[in-house]
């Protein structure tokens, strides 16, 4: 009689390592299955980033052309505004003769 007590307890732990190590084995898969979609979602937002970076360095450099217009536009405007003055300057001293 003890001897098949024994039987049933070795069978039963037997039973629960074999369940343990399938469970185990399961619950690898998942890590590794979720491992790879996370691995592939940083690789998506590393693309991603690299593409706004990108555009960011493309904006900049658009920024910093129109930045050069501005200033050329605002010198040229200060110029013209000089020769007018200079040419009423110049239209009064006439007298107003052309």
């Amino acid at each position: 009689m003890t001897e098949a007590f024994y039987a049933i307890i070795i069978i039963a732990f037997a039973s629960l390592g074999v369940l343990t190590m399938f469970n185990h084995l399961v619950r690898g898969n998942e890590i590794r299955e979720n491992i790879r979609e996370l691995g592939e979602t940083v690789d998506s937002l590393e693309e991603k980033i690299e593409a706004a970076r990108l555009e960011l360095q493309d904006m900049s450099f658009e920024s910093s052309i129109l930045n050069e217009e501005r200033v050329a536009l605002e010198a040229q405007g200060k110029c013209l505004i000089e020769l007018e003055e200079s040419h009423r300057q110049k239209f009064a001293k006439e007298g107003g003769r052309r």
